[in-house]
């Protein structure tokens, strides 16, 4: 977050947030920033709302994701890609006339929108692999963290259980030397 932050103070864009955490972010540290949002689920990629977000984003010149990207269980790093490009036109060369049908611009246009929605869902699934290393990192910490309580818990138990049955011989002493 602290890597998109800086760069929308360094230049004006429009901004797309994706997912409720960077909702949370980015509310909490722009609150009267516009912004346009979408819902995605952590654990799969539903391919209509990217259809949809792909219409709104298909017709920037330039688009730039912040994501997190997996290089390690133990480490995710925060990156950002631009996911869209511009084609350059060598004026130079010799311009060859030809005839295409369907219309060129509308096969250029699908082709653009094809590998745009194709380089969003590879970062959508880069994300969701930093997502879950992290997540698989939590979770072997919290076992660790509970194997030991427990391994506490049960030296505990015993302790007192020893305690117990060492008060219950001395009663059992005591008792027997009163008799005689």
């Amino acid at each position: 977050f602290a890597l998109f932050a800086d760069a929308i103070q360094k230049q004006k864009a429009d901004i797309y947030i994706i997912g409720s955490v960077g909702k949370a972010f980015f509310e909490s540290a722009f609150p009267t920033t516009p912004y346009t949002f979408f819902s995605m689920a952590d654990d799969m990629i539903d391919h209509n709302q990217i259809k949809m977000l792909m219409q709104k984003l298909v017709r920037y010149d330039t688009v730039t994701a912040f994501y997190g990207v997996f290089q390690s269980v133990l480490s995710q790093k925060a990156v950002s890609s631009h996911i869209s490009g511009t084609v350059e036109i060598d004026e130079t060369k010799e311009k060859v006339p030809f005839f295409f049908e369907p219309d060129l611009e509308k096969v250029t246009l699908f082709f653009e929108t094809e590998i745009f929605a194709s380089l969003f869902e590879q970062l959508l699934h880069e994300s969701f692999l930093a997502k879950y290393a992290s997540r698989m990192l939590s979770l072997n910490t919290a076992t660790d963290t509970i194997e030991k309580k427990l391994h506490n818990a049960q030296s505990t138990f015993r302790t007192i259980e020893h305690t117990i049955m060492n008060q219950k011989q001395l009663n059992l002493l005591t008792g027997m030397k009163v008799w005689k």
